[in-house]
């Protein structure tokens, strides 16, 4: 008997057993490759339902378990399920006054995931994901907010995770512990023993990992390690934080997650199959190998840099992009490569996007949303809806290998189309619209405003 021959018997006994009740079987979309073909229980009247996957059964039959003892289990679970709900109806969940006290976080890789992520609102943290969800029942159920959910709530991207981001915290506060403190429940100091790797968790140990999409919780870490650190994604439901002592090589940590994930982590809980680093001064988490090339190329050119005389200042490196500011077309710019001109170029510290397939990213203001800078350019999909809004100056830029790199020639012509025309945003009804501003408009702001050099000449 095979798993969908399993679940049909156990329909079929479940429902003969329990005949005011009606059993079938139901899909449940999950994320990391965990969708499943559970089964469902209906009570006449009822407005909600729960559905449990029934691979662990099937497991337990294999092995030897009777069906008739399946059932058994199946109807405690069921019962147990409907105990933890926690009052909330199909309507409530219609109601953002209502639900968004239940919203949290959750992180999952973005590989694996690229197709769901196209219908869940999120924001990327490196390689990874972070999506919001309302829980139900204190943890033990939640459900994904979707696109389409979003929409039906009347609220938008930036909304969400600004409440998300508020809530979280507050109903599973972040935990960093000692991996002494955690393993023997007692503070490393006392045992004499003190690990060099940190977990970083929730107070409930699920889902653990969302806790670096808190607000500061990787520069609060970074003053507790002092200074730069490592991340070992260990699950879904927590990593681990090393401290960056110069030790340790990017390909030895990969080698220990590889081997953790192969011997200990359930596929469906998989976070990562390498190591990160995180930059406690530019606030920056990448992967440690490309971490490890771009330190050791600074520090080659430090060392070049000794044997260039004190009158002879080294050249600084450009390149060719297109500046995008609010309420203005697109500007084809010289920058220098530096993190400090990129800074200047988009007034604050900087957030790489990456929402196109072409070798192109963004660069944008990293708090330009919460600093209440101007609303520029919508992101769009395929479709042409509009999944988020980028606000103040930005920058489009090349990706290279290593490091940013000048557009080409057709990359330049593709995007300056592509933001060619400046738009304003106004609320409608349960959305944000945006509207281009028409060129007449454009023109007279413009002949009103004196040009400085700079912009006389599109340089930075």
């Amino acid at each position: 008997m095979n798993i969908d021959e399993f679940r049909e018997s156990l329909i079929r006994l479940l429902n003969e057993r329990f005949p005011d009740r009606t059993f079938s079987t139901q899909y449940v979309s999950k994320l990391n490759g965990q969708s499943y073909n559970g089964i469902t229980d209906r009570i006449e009247g009822e407005e909600m339902a729960p559905v449990v996957d029934i691979r662990s059964a099937f497991e337990a039959y294999e092995n030897g378990l009777p069906i008739e003892k399946a059932v058994d289990e199946l109807d405690k679970v069921f019962r147990s399920a409907r105990e933890q709900f926690i009052g909330l109806t199909p309507d409530d969940l219609m109601d953002y006054a209502k639900m968004k006290d239940h919203l949290i976080l959750q992180l999952i890789p973005v590989e694996g995931n690229e197709a769901r992520l196209n219908e869940i609102p999120h924001e990327r943290l490196s390689d990874f994901a972070a999506i919001c969800r309302f829980e139900l029942d204190n943890g033990n159920a939640s459900t994904v907010v979707t696109a389409s959910l979003m929409k039906s709530l009347g609220i938008s991207k930036d909304q969400l995770f600004s409440d998300a981001k508020e809530n979280a915290p507050r109903l599973h506060p972040p935990v960093l512990k000692n991996l002494m403190e955690v393993l023997f429940h007692a503070d490393p100091g006392e045992l004499g023993m003190e690990s060099p790797l940190h977990v970083a968790t929730t107070d409930i140990g699920e889902q653990g990992a969302c806790v670096m999409a808190y607000p500061g919780f990787l520069d609060e870490a970074a003053k507790k390690l002092d200074g730069n650190f490592f991340v070992i994604p260990s699950s879904i439901h927590e990593v681990l934080f090393l401290k960056d002592d110069g030790e340790r090589t990017a390909a030895e940590l990969d080698e220990m997650v590889q081997s953790v994930n192969a011997q200990e982590v359930k596929e469906g809980e998989k976070l990562g199959d390498c190591a990160y680093h995180y930059d406690s001064e530019t606030k920056t988490l990448e992967k440690a190998s490309e971490w490890e090339k771009r330190h050791e190329h600074e520090r080659e050119q430090m060392i070049d840099s000794d044997e260039v005389l004190a009158d002879e200042p080294a050249p600084i490196g450009t390149m060719t992009v297109l500046l995008v500011n609010a309420e203005e077309y697109p500007k084809t710019v010289e920058i220098a490569t530096g993190l400090e001109s990129l800074q200047q170029a988009v007034q604050g510290n900087i957030e790489i996007v990456y929402p196109f397939d072409d070798p192109v990213g963004i660069i944008c203001n990293e708090e330009g949303k919460l600093n209440g800078m101007k609303l520029n350019r919508a992101l769009r999909n395929d479709q042409g809806e509009i999944q988020d809004i980028l606000t103040g100056p930005f920058l489009v830029v090349g990706l290279g290998a290593e490091d940013f790199r000048s557009l080409t020639p057709e990359e330049m012509k593709k995007y300056e189309k592509l933001f060619h025309q400046p738009e304003a945003f106004v609320q409608m009804g349960r959305g944000i619209k945006s509207v281009p501003i028409p060129d007449e408009v454009l023109k007279a702001d413009r002949a009103q405003e004196p040009k400085s050099k700079s912009q006389e000449h599109g340089a930075l």
